[in-house]
């Protein structure tokens, strides 16, 4: 499979059935960023956003279609990023949306996503769930 790019559907094969996340953003050097869906491709809504490094070469994914990314989920997604002491608790964080790091106001909103890599077989369980 050539390079992901955004607007990219992927089936992904879960132990749940056949899942769907679109590639929203590009932000080298990290992996792509995508959108899990929920429901029809035609009509889904986001489950959920993460950095995922999605191995082309997988059996389990398989590009199906390219299409534009919803006008919704086209300004590039903030995460959330702790800054943690030596015993690994947070002791405060910050917001990254693609293009540099801003402090987070207290309380953090703990819905947003959390900026890592996320291993695919982390985002294959999730989307199971979904």
């Amino acid at each position: 499979m050539s390079a992901l790019a955004p607007g990219d559907f992927l089936a992904v094969e879960t132990p749940a059935g056949t899942r769907h996340v679109q590639v929203t953003h590009l932000a080298a050097p990290y992996p792509p960023v995508l959108r899990a869906l929920k429901g029809d491709i035609a009509e889904a809504e986001t489950a959920f956003v993460a950095m995922a490094d999605l191995r082309t070469d997988d059996a389990r994914i398989t590009r199906i279609a390219r299409a534009d990314v919803p006008i919704a989920d086209r300004a590039f997604p903030t995460f959330r990023l702790a800054v943690r002491d030596l015993s690994g608790q947070p002791l405060y964080w910050w917001y990254w949306s693609g293009d540099g790091l801003r402090l987070a106001p207290d309380p953090v909103d703990m819905r947003l996503p959390l900026r890592q890599i996320t291993p695919l077989e982390d985002v294959i369980a999730a989307l199971a769930q979904v």
